[in-house]
């Protein structure tokens, strides 16, 4: 039998992208990291199981979610700043009628980077958006 096929940790072989990826002209520009992929980062590097680990990062998110309902700042030091703003009531334009309609004002949660982030991804040696110049 093949061992590999029931060993859950040979799965995801380290050095293989295992995230979905954007493409361009044949290129890859973006990958995609989902929070799956981050969850099995963590259990292998930290030995926890998916699932204790999937748990936690869940139970994380959700109270970043369950603060920012409630109205309140999270600092993430090094990481960044999330709080919440009110975009003011507005007109808009129906663009295929033309017809004014009203927008009425809303909460929006609005994300300001943190040093260490803005550091290490301004010193990134491939932005996303620029594809590497090949010839």
């Amino acid at each position: 039998m093949l061992s590999f096929l029931t060993d859950p940790s040979t799965w995801i072989l380290p050095g293989i992208v295992t995230y979905s990826s954007i493409v361009i002209k044949g290129e890859i520009v973006m990958q995609t990291t989902t929070k799956r992929d981050l969850c099995e980062k963590i259990a292998r590097r930290t030995n926890n199981t998916h699932m204790i680990v999937k748990k936690t990062i869940q139970m994380f998110l959700d109270e970043i979610i369950s603060e920012l309902a409630q109205g309140n700042r999270i600092e993430l030091r090094d990481f960044g700043v999330f709080e919440i703003r009110q975009r003011a009531a507005r007109k808009a334009r129906n663009p295929r009628t033309g017809e004014v309609a009203f927008v009425p004002s809303k909460n929006v949660v609005v994300f300001k980077v943190g040093k260490l982030m803005r550091e290490k991804v301004g010193n990134a040696t491939k932005t996303p958006t620029q594809p590497s110049q090949g010839t």
